[in-house]
């Protein structure tokens, strides 16, 4: 099982595409929103659940 944590900036983020292009699947992907993230990471939020729904991750919430 592959888990990643994701912290919606430009490193995590090309590490999921990075993974996704070798072919390695990602069983979970954990980010943990403490309130405090700067308002351009909360904008692309959105961006990114996009790609991950078009690219066979459907993002979800949990709390």
């Amino acid at each position: 099982m592959n888990i990643v944590g994701y912290g919606g900036g430009t490193n995590s983020t090309a590490m999921l595409i990075g993974l996704y292009h070798r072919g390695i699947p990602v069983d979970l992907i954990l980010f943990s929103d403490t309130g405090g993230e700067q308002p351009h990471t909360y904008d692309f939020l959105p961006v990114m659940s996009q790609w991950l729904s078009e690219h066979g991750t459907e993002p979800r919430k949990n709390f």
